[in-house]
């Protein structure tokens, strides 16, 4: 859950609707009969109804609630399944590698979906922070390629992991920032439609971030979509990230982390 300053607390979860799962914010307002005046206050469809992603954190900012939908998912079939021959959870969790991360941007103040991004695949537990900043919005995930790291937490796994040489190498995470561009033509104003296909073709485009000592990038590719490129904070395993609690949200300087 994410607490702000006058005491709401924010959680997510998915939920059925008529038109399929999504993924809800709930708020939990400060005060009296908290959970009785719990509600939704934004709700966005999964992109596959049969495999929502695995979500652990998201983040809030002045005027959005972030959603990280990574190509980790709960298989809905599998957990039928799963329930009558009594496999273990993560036997329902399914990678689909091949396909983007998604980021999604949802107006604060009306619930509705404002801007999507896209980015590499990724598998991710924590965000660190987020926060706005001259028309961009700045987040900081630490991210793994895969999800090979979830075999590290089986039993036996931690049980041996101190006589492992190679058990914190698969912790490979890095802290990765991605900024997120606000303000950005429509796609009838991109002038070159060339294949994206290829690293060098992004040459091509013009990165719309325009944030000042930011190496990370954007891309308007040829089909409408955001593409990003996030910037490595520091070539350091890192995972449980942490921040002051007054920094939520906003720009800040420090995370901690193990």
């Amino acid at each position: 859950p994410i607490v702000t300053p006058d005491g709401t607390v924010y959680n997510v979860g998915l939920t059925i609707s008529k038109s399929g799962p999504a993924y809800s914010v709930i708020c939990f307002p400060h005060g009296e009969n908290i959970f009785e005046n719990a509600h939704v206050v934004a709700e966005i469809p999964t992109r596959w109804k049969l495999h929502p992603c695995y979500m652990h954190t998201f983040g809030i900012t002045e005027n959005y609630y972030v959603i990280v939908e990574q190509p980790l998912t709960v298989s809905i079939p599998a957990v039928l399944k799963s329930q009558i021959i009594n496999e273990p959870m993560i036997s329902c969790l399914k990678w689909f590698g091949d396909k983007m991360t998604c980021i999604y941007l949802i107006d604060r103040q009306t619930g509705e979906l404002r801007h999507t991004f896209h980015a590499e695949a990724f598998f991710f537990l924590h965000i660190i922070n987020q926060y706005e900043k001259d028309g961009h919005l700045v987040i900081d995930i630490c991210c793994y390629k895969d999800p090979e790291m979830l075999n590290c937490m089986y039993i036996e796994s931690m049980r041996k992991m101190q006589n492992n040489p190679d058990y914190a190498r698969m912790f490979r995470g890095r802290p990765l920032r991605f900024v997120l561009p606000l303000n950005y033509p429509t796609k009838s104003k991109i002038s070159n439609f060339l294949s994206w296909g290829c690293e060098s073709s992004f040459d091509n485009f013009e990165n719309l971030v325009t944030l000042k000592d930011m190496n990370a990038s954007a891309y308007q590719l040829p089909d409408g979509i955001v593409f990003c490129k996030p910037e490595l904070l520091c070539n350091l395993g890192c995972e449980t990230p942490r921040i002051c609690d007054r920094n939520l949200g906003l720009d800040y300087q420090y995370f901690y982390a193990i």
